[in-house]
């Protein structure tokens, strides 16, 4: 069980079928970015295989675009009572193959979309990005309390840092993710009778990849950057429950404003 969760991880499947593609890089930020805004929750092999072949069949033409449709679905079928009934695992699959099969609908509508729109979208992907750190954070919340153990935290931190690696598009993420991966469990049973990494020290360690993600991936003034984590954090981090979808599409508004005032280029 465990080597099939490792096989069929988004962190090492994606990157290496964007290889596979001729793409390398394309499957490094689909499953980096993917990490960070949906985490390790069921649906992430659907968002990153389905995102992949679709951007590829289309050209690259727009990455965001892709991702932003693959993720609603992905939402949609897990959120949606319809599909309870059902094998998730099943309807993830049908949805991504017809996802796929329709990619030529894809083709001609981001043929007609303007250039000048599609530029505004790109643009918009750096506040995508910046929600992803956010949602990333909120999940880490969970992890505070003094009963979780320190692998859990540890597997955290691990998956946290391939992400930002990955979208830096630096492929040795795989190998060090992999190596990350087999020593934890290796040393799980050990890990989980010791408490090395108390919450404070995790949140310090938390803010410093996050500090470091942003510094790294987006050229961004700095306090731009601060006040949208700022007002994201304000509106967002009293809920129990993290509106994903909502935060995604806002960033996306957001983006787009801020492109088309200046901020952003």
């Amino acid at each position: 069980m465990y080597w099939k969760r490792l096989l069929f991880n988004p962190l090492l499947l994606t990157p290496v079928l964007g290889l596979l593609l001729g793409n390398a890089q394309l499957g490094l930020i689909t499953a980096g970015l993917s990490v960070l805004v949906w985490g390790m929750e069921k649906g992430i092999v659907f968002i990153n295989l389905t995102t992949l072949l679709l951007v590829s069949l289309t050209g690259n033409i727009n990455f965001e675009i892709i991702f932003l449709y693959v993720l609603s679905l992905a939402f949609l079928i897990r959120e949606s009572k319809y599909f309870r009934s059902f094998d998730q695992r099943i309807v993830y699959g049908v949805i991504a193959l017809l996802a796929i099969l329709f990619y030529p609908f894809w083709v001609f509508l981001l043929g007609i979309i303007p250039a000048n729109n599609l530029n505004e979208i790109n643009i918009a992907g750096e506040i995508l990005l910046i929600t992803g750190f956010l949602l990333t954070l909120l999940r880490a919340r969970k992890l505070l309390g003094d009963q979780v153990s320190l692998t859990r935290r540890l597997e955290f931190l691990l998956l946290f840092m391939a992400a930002i690696l990955a979208i830096e598009g630096i492929f040795w993420m795989v190998p060090f993710w992999l190596a990350g991966s087999l020593l934890l469990e290796h040393y799980r049973a050990a890990l989980d009778r010791i408490k090395v990494i108390p919450p404070l020290l995790f949140r310090i360690l938390v803010l410093a990849l996050v500090l470091y993600g942003l510094a790294n991936l987006l050229p961004l003034n700095l306090l731009i950057t601060v006040l949208i984590i700022a007002f994201f954090s304000f509106v967002f981090w009293q809920q129990e429950r993290v509106p994903l979808l909502e935060m995604v599409y806002l960033s996306f508004i957001l983006g787009i404003l801020a492109g088309r005032i200046g901020l952003l280029s």
